[in-house]
C-alpha cells in the first residue's frame, strides 16, 4: 500500500528539488540550454513551495492546503524530483530525517569541485581517466559532471561519458576516454548538513523584509550568527536571488555579510521600498 507523504515532506522534497533546479538553472545562464525556461519553473516551485510552507506554518488546519501540498508535489518531476526523494530516504550519507514528521533536520550541503586538467595541484592530470573525491556525509545518487561547459552523460556507449562508485565518504568517477589538458572540469554532489554532537539544524520560518526605500542594504536579526551555508535561498518581489560572499553587480544575485548579518543591494541598485524579500535558512 502506498503511504501519501506529509505536508512537512512534501515541502522538503520541494526545497531540495529547488535546489536541485537552481544549480540546473546555473548551469544553463552560464552554457545556454534555456535558462529562461528553467529558472521561470525555479521561480514557480519557489513560490508554491512558500505558499504551503506558510498555510503549514500558520494555518495547518485549512480545508485546501492538502490540495495545494499535492499540487506542489506533482510540480516536482523529472531527474531532480528523484534525487530529492532519495537524499530524503537516506540512500547514503549521514542526512537526519524524523520519519514521523518528515521533517528534514540537519540540512543539505552542495559543494563543488572545479580544475583545469593537468594545472598544478589539480586531481587529475593529462591522460587521467580517474578521479577519487574524499569527503564525509556524500549522498548517493547525486554526482554531477560538466566538462568544458556541457554536462557529462553516465554510462553511455557512444560517446564521452563516465561512471561511478560512493559511499558515504568517497566518490570514485571513472572516465571512457582520458581526459586532456587544459579541459576544464566542474564535479557537484550533495552530502548532509554538518552535525555537532547532539545538534542538529532544521529549517526556520521563512522570514519577510521590506528594506526602506533608496537603502542599498538591510540588516536582519534573526540571521545573527547564521553562515551563508545555512541561508537556502532568498527572493526578492517573488524572484529568486543567488546569495554570495562578496559585492555584485548582477542583478540576480544579493551579497550577504556574515560579520553583520546584512544583506546588500548589486553595486548600483537600491530598494524601492515597495518589494518584499522573504529569506530562507536554517540553525
Amino acid at each position: 500500500m502506498v503511504t501519501q507523504k506529509t505536508i512537512p515532506q512534501i515541502i522538503d522534497i520541494a526545497k531540495t528539488c529547488l535546489w536541485l533546479n537552481l544549480k540546473d538553472a546555473d548551469k544553463g545562464s552560464l552554457f545556454g540550454g534555456g535558462a529562461f525556461d528553467k529558472k521561470s519553473s525555479v521561480n514557480y516551485l519557489h513560490w508554491y513551495t512558500n505558499r504551503v510552507q506558510w498555510m503549514q506554518t500558520n494555518n495547518p488546519t485549512n480545508a485546501t492546503i492538502r490540495k495545494t501540498a499535492n499540487y506542489l508535489y506533482s510540480l516536482c518531476t523529472g531527474r531532480n524530483a528523484a534525487i530529492a526523494e532519495n537524499i530524503l530516504q537516506q540512500q547514503g550519507g549521514n542526512v537526519i530525517y524524523n520519519p514521523t514528521t518528515g521533517q528534514l533536520l540537519n540540512g543539505l550541503e552542495f559543494p563543488e569541485l572545479e580544475f583545469i586538467v593537468g594545472s598544478s595541484g589539480a586531481p587529475m592530470q593529462n591522460g587521467d581517466t580517474v578521479l577519487t573525491i574524499n569527503d564525509q556525509r556524500i549522498i548517493a545518487g547525486t554526482v554531477d559532471v560538466n566538462v568544458d561547459g556541457y554536462e557529462v552523460g553516465v554510462a553511455l556507449l557512444d560517446r564521452f561519458s563516465y561512471t561511478y562508485t560512493s559511499t558515504s565518504t568517497q566518490i570514485v568517477i571513472t572516465f571512457n576516454q582520458p581526459l586532456v589538458g587544459g579541459q576544464n572540469v566542474i564535479v557537484r554532489y550533495v552530502r548532509g548538513g554538518q552535525v555537532q554532537g547532539s545538534v542538529t539544524k532544521s529549517t526556520q520560518p521563512t522570514i519577510s523584509v521590506r528594506p526602506t526605500a533608496g537603502v542599498t542594504s538591510f540588516q536582519v536579526g534573526a540571521l545573527q550568527g547564521v553562515p551563508i551555508t545555512d541561508i537556502i535561498w532568498v527572493s526578492r518581489a517573488g524572484i529568486l536571488r543567488k546569495v554570495v560572499p562578496a559585492a555584485t553587480n548582477d542583478m540576480m544575485e544579493m551579497e550577504y555579510v556574515q560579520a553583520t548579518n546584512t544583506f546588500v543591494f548589486p553595486i548600483g541598485d537600491v530598494s524601492i521600498g515597495t518589494e518584499d524579500f522573504l529569506i530562507s535558512y536554517m540553525v
